[in-house]
């Protein structure tokens, strides 16, 4: 048992080491550092506004939880996901993944969940999938740099991505019902690869546009 409490001490070990939560310029990291039952090393930040303000970086996961928990705070470099899980939990974040991954293969994610979970963040680096569940959960959401963007669980006039949300993406899935708003300009996308010059498409709904790969 000891040894493979070693073992798993050494695996996170650069992890723990690099992980850094700062607020207010105190450095806070062993209150919020954890890890949990899987033996996954993750910030927590669980509460109203816990992590308002707060500067996060080269934390493999962060998981803000509660109104305006991680409210206006900078989350940077992170290696594997941030959650953001209910109403306003992220609101006008700045979520930064690595700018280059060195396995392609790594799957970066931001799950926004839950009403207006990511609303009016910026979402940037190298990101592999970002998924919008929830009423309003992206909306006026700023997103470039990922592979795949998934909106999902919205309502009717209050669907996941809307209110002028952006997104440069490779694939853009408005797939389900009320995922993205259908009028002009509430939701918009481009192709990672476009010109900087090329106009923002209107994003549609009940479809999946851009360059997806297959599901099979």
């Amino acid at each position: 048992m000891f040894k493979a409490f070693l073992i798993l001490v050494a695996f996170f070990l650069p992890s723990l080491l690099a992980c850094r939560v700062m607020i207010a310029g105190e450095d806070k990291t062993d209150e919020f550092l954890e890890i949990d039952h899987h033996g996954e090393t993750y910030v927590k930040c669980h509460g109203t506004q816990i992590c308002e303000n707060a500067t996060i970086t080269d934390c493999p996961v962060v998981e803000c939880k509660k109104e305006d928990a991680c409210l206006k705070s900078k989350i940077i470099n992170f290696t594997q996901s941030v959650r953001c899980i209910d109403e306003l939990s992220c609101h006008k974040a700045e979520i930064q993944g690595l700018t280059q991954m060195d396995d392609e293969n790594t799957t970066v994610t931001v799950y926004c969940l839950g009403n207006s979970a990511c609303a009016r963040a910026s979402l940037s680096g190298s990101l592999g999938e970002v998924y919008c569940a929830g009423v309003q959960s992206c909306s006026n959401v700023r997103v470039k740099g990922a592979k795949l963007v998934k909106c999902r669980n919205g309502k009717a006039k209050e669907e996941a991505c809307r209110d002028f949300a952006t997104f440069e993406t490779d694939c853009m899935d408005c797939s389900e019902s009320h995922a993205c708003a259908p009028r002009n300009n509430q939701c918009r996308f481009k192709s990672l690869n476009a010109d900087p010059d090329d106009s923002f498409l209107p994003c549609s709904p009940f479809q999946v546009q851009g360059k997806c790969r297959s599901s099979s």
